[in-house]
């Protein structure tokens, strides 16, 4: 199984890379460790700045050719952009605690004579999900939870900043998906709650249904 790191693993990972910088301890054998993390990060949130100051750093250690100054800059920024990710997922995880509080009492107020009888895969429902309310498509449905994955419009930027992978939904043949993204961020929610909250289906559309199918092998 490949090795992922979330936004919290990577900002550890930083400041350790700082503080062993700034020491100038640079046989430490902890670095190793400390890059590695942040460059899987990088490569799986598809942050190229990112990478690119990762593998600079490496660059350095391996040949010792330019100037540590220039290298304990870029170290910075490092730190710099995943405390900057840490502190969206923080924004983030706000958001979500919120929509959780706001989505228990829409369903108090829901008429349950507007519901389905069943779920079915590739059904929108409208959830709590990291960052928010969205409309989610329904990956997996068992007894007693459906998981599914939102639908947002933040960039492929932000959600790698945060080291969530995502899908466009741009040319899928249906106007209404243009600008938007399928994110990896998959969300459980308990059956009778999903089903309280139908919307529709994407099931009739191949080609958000092979989307669906990229962002689970994500997840």
């Amino acid at each position: 199984m490949e090795r992922t790191y979330d936004v919290g693993a990577a900002k550890y990972a930083a400041k350790k890379l700082l503080k062993t910088f700034k020491k100038n301890d640079l046989d430490n054998p902890r670095l190793v460790d400390y890059l590695s993390t942040i460059l899987t990060f990088a490569e799986d949130g598809c942050i190229p700045k990112l990478k690119a100051r990762t593998q600079r750093v490496i660059n350095y250690l391996l040949t010792r050719q330019g100037i540590f100054e220039d290298v304990l800059d870029a170290v910075r920024r490092i730190e710099e952009q995943i405390s900057k990710a840490n502190e969206k997922r923080r924004v983030m995880e706000v958001r979500h605690n919120a929509s959780c509080h706001y989505y228990r009492n829409r369903l108090t107020d829901s008429d349950y004579a507007e519901c389905p009888a069943k779920l079915n895969v590739y059904d929108v429902v409208k959830v709590p999900t990291m960052g928010g309310m969205h409309f989610s498509i329904i990956s997996e449905i068992n007894d007693e939870f459906v998981t599914c994955f939102p639908m947002t419009t933040t960039s492929r930027k932000d959600l790698g900043l945060i080291g969530t992978k995502s899908v466009s939904l741009s040319g899928c043949g249906d106007d209404r998906y243009e600008g938007i993204r399928l994110s990896a961020s998959a969300t459980r929610v308990a059956l009778q709650d999903a089903i309280r909250s139908y919307i529709g289906s994407v099931a009739d559309n191949p080609q958000i249904c092979e989307r669906l199918a990229k962002v689970v092998s994500f997840a």
